[in-house]
């Protein structure tokens, strides 16, 4: 029977490292990207706890075999009840919460967390951990469970001579020992490697998801923590007195790993330091027979750390849940933490310590073990039968979710042969109207590529030519087109010009893409009042003014359309509302089809007020806001009639679909030309 490892600085280490986890997990507030370093800090607390836990084993197994069978159910018996106990109710809760098309991909994962192969789903579906879709799956955090477990299956084949008390010498400790340091040091170098190379694929498994996910270069972690403790056993490790400068060493370790972290925010050579700074605080902390008493055993951070695993556990299904029901609200975000916490008490009374202190002996001991293994898995599985009924299914059709416009004018035929004639280019398009009034040209990014049949049709019904060119980042900003651009305007009689564009870059999405799809936005809150917007707006504004009057030199009239209405979510997952949305009365089945106009506006931050201002300064420009003919006082469509999209992130709207928009362009080319 191995004694317990129980020491107020390791508790006080395990609380430091769920609470850095939680606050990289965080969708809103302190925006903390190094947090995931924690995960480390577990790891190599891990290696340390359970190596003190074999060299202080007690009792005469017969054989080795025997010794490993007992570690392993051991260490199954203190993870297993408590993950099932969390898989079950996720799963169950995602069944009726989770995204439609998201549930088959959740239940996978959930049955594979609960066989601690989740790592391996992980690495194989998704390329990296901060992959936007694998950021709204429940059972993200499992990954590392994965790997502990993983680890763990090896530990009797390294410790297989040391494991029978009796046959436990010096030699033959020095000798694991060895063994670990070369062990540690290949690990070392295959995770640097991954992590400074090109990025590269092994079987479809990018260099990225191998170095994160696989116990191959997370062993040189476990190992920071095994080394110490092996040099602690029987005063390996010279005095018996800690030595307080080694406090002064491993804390700004810690600390320039989990900033360096956060620099790259991503996985980096920056946790080698947090690793080796845990290792000394363990290894000091271990030889202290009579230690002063440090900021790790405050009684608080004992308690969290206590019940550290459970928290960790029940923290990021709680955070998924709310940002499926309200994405990027602090008080749902708030109330899932706590509810974390709650939930965590009483997981840590009733099933964390009711099983750590079973009293069965041998195999009796595994039974609970496979019996929650089994409940899980089956649960997940019967999602995963759920997630591919047709029942659950029952999708909406299209054109319930549709916005309706008056589609009395041009039709989709129209649009497809409003440029028969054109020269049509892969970024540039000429329509030569053999028209005597001028051209119409139109410039933007790929929205603009996409209206440009509309705006042909609107030309030609008016004596006008029209042309395009799709230049990415090619708006009113002063000498934001190519030169090239400029003489072409400069050649052509330009009857008015046309800016058709999203003014997208990375400061302009705020809050709503980002979050919807649990990545972390530019700014760090739920406000548009954040350093990078608002620098990202000043540039503009002092570029927008004078490039309107650049423009000015080539028409008399300019059209600036506000960036146009976008989605939060793809079409395709919203068409069949979750469970929960069937059955609350006051919730609209369709809302996911549509966009509130209130969060179209926070998503364009502070730009439209920006370009509003500069077109109302130069008297030859009009302003156009989509949102007022697309939207009406609180909706923006996310399909229009037949399902063309208006906008999102991956596909824009079809040319077909720019039909909707010529009520607009012909009314505006009718005022010029009148």
């Amino acid at each position: 029977m191995a004694a317990t490892v129980l020491r107020k600085d390791i508790q006080g280490l395990r609380a430091l490292a769920v609470l850095l986890v939680i606050a990289f997990h965080l969708p809103t507030g302190i925006d903390f990207t190094g947090g995931f370093v924690g995960v480390d800090i577990f790891f190599v607390i891990s290696g340390f706890v359970v190596t003190k836990m074999i060299l202080s084993s007690s009792g005469s197994p017969r054989t080795a075999g025997i010794a490993a069978g007992d570690f392993l159910r051991r260490r199954a018996l203190r993870l297993v009840p408590a993950l099932s106990v969390v898989v079950i109710v996720t799963v169950l809760l995602s069944v009726l919460l989770a995204p439609v098309a998201e549930l088959g991909s959740d239940a996978q994962a959930g049955l594979f967390s609960q066989l601690f192969v989740s790592n391996g789903f992980y690495a194989r579906n998704f390329d990296t951990y901060w992959d936007p879709a694998v950021l709204r799956s429940p059972f993200l955090h499992m990954w590392s469970l994965g790997v502990e477990f993983q680890t763990y299956l090896a530990f009797p084949i390294v410790f297989a001579a040391i494991l029978v008390p009796s046959r436990r010498t010096p030699a033959r400790v020095r000798g694991v020992f060895l063994a670990t340091a070369i062990l540690a040091v290949i690990s070392l170098v295959v995770f640097v490697g991954l992590v400074v190379l090109p990025a590269f694929s092994v079987h479809g498994v990018s260099s990225p998801a191998l170095a994160f996910y696989t116990p191959v270069t997370r062993l040189w972690e476990f190992a920071a923590g095994i080394l110490p403790a092996m040099l602690s056993w029987r005063g390996g490790w010279p005095g018996r007195r800690p030595l307080p400068w080694i406090s002064f060493v491993a804390w700004p370790l810690i600390v320039l790993g989990v900033l360096g972290c956060a620099t790259t925010g991503t996985l980096g050579l920056a946790v080698i330091p947090a690793a080796i700074g845990t290792s000394l605080l363990l290894g000091n902390g271990d030889r202290a027979v009579d230690a002063r008493r440090s900021l790790l055993e405050w009684k608080p951070l004992g308690w969290i750390g206590d019940r550290s695993y459970s928290i960790y556990l029940w923290h990021w299904p709680l955070l998924v849940f709310a940002l499926w029901l309200a994405p990027g609200n602090r008080v749902v975000t708030l109330v899932a933490v706590l509810g974390a916490f709650g939930l965590a008490m009483a997981s840590y009374r009733w099933v964390e310590l009711r099983f750590r202190r079973s009293t069965a002996t041998g195999w009796r001991r595994l039974r609970p073990t496979a019996i929650f293994v089994m409940s899980g898995a089956l649960v997940s599985a019967m999602a995963l039968g759920i997630a591919a009924s047709p029942w659950y299914a029952n999708a909406v059709p299209l054109t319930a979710a549709a916005t309706p416009f008056a589609d009395d004018g041009p039709t989709a035929a129209d649009m497809d042969s409003a440029l028969d004639g054109c020269d049509v280019r892969a970024e540039t398009i000429s329509c030569d109207n053999k028209a005597d009034a001028g051209w119409v040209v139109v410039i933007g990014d790929s929205l603009g590529y996409r209206a440009f049949p509309a705006v042909q049709l609107a030309a030609r019904q008016r004596g006008l030519n029209a042309s395009m060119m799709w230049t990415s980042g090619c708006t009113i900003e002063v000498n934001s087109c190519p030169a090239s651009f400029y003489r072409y305007l400069g050649s052509h009689p330009v009857a008015a010009i046309l800016v058709t564009s999203n003014f997208d870059r990375a400061a302009d999405r705020v809050n709503g893409v980002q979050i919807a799809a649990g990545q972390t936005p530019v700014c760090s809150v739920a406000t548009v009042d954040c350093p990078a917007h608002r620098a990202a707006v000043v540039e503009f504004q002092a570029k927008a003014a004078p490039g309107l009057r650049q423009l000015d030199r080539y028409s008399d009239h300019i059209l600036v359309a506000l960036p146009f209405p976008q989605q939060s979510q793809d079409v395709g997952a919203c068409l069949s509302p979750g469970l929960y949305q069937r059955v609350g009365a006051t919730v609209d089945p369709l809302r996911c089809g549509r966009t509130s106009l209130a969060w179209q506006k926070a998503r364009q931050g502070l730009f439209p007020a920006a370009i509003t201002a500069a077109v109302a300064e130069d008297a030859r420009a009009t302003l156009w806001n989509p949102a007022h003919y697309l939207c009406d006082a609180r909706w923006c469509p996310a399909v229009i009639n037949d399902g063309d999209r208006i906008m999102s992130d991956a596909i824009h709207w079809s040319w077909a679909g720019s039909r909707f928009l010529y009520p607009e362009y012909a009314s505006y080319l009718a005022t010029i030309t009148t």
